[in-house]
């Protein structure tokens, strides 16, 4: 989804998504039943730093 409105070139759904993602591999962290998730895949990473450009794109904009 997120990678879908990047091509789209939706920043307002692109950002919702990235939140999205980043409290799912946040969760429960420090507590007594924590699990390491913060280790992002290259397709992740990259579909971050292209939603950075995106924001960087709109605000240029603006």
């Amino acid at each position: 989804a997120l990678t879908l409105s990047l091509e789209q070139k939706d920043v307002v759904i692109s950002d919702i998504l990235s939140r999205a993602l980043e409290m799912s591999i946040t969760r429960n962290a420090g507590g007594r039943d924590f699990i390491e998730r913060r280790d992002l895949s290259q397709d992740v990473e990259s579909a971050l730093e292209k939603l950075y450009a995106l924001k960087r794109e709109a605000k240029g904009r603006d």
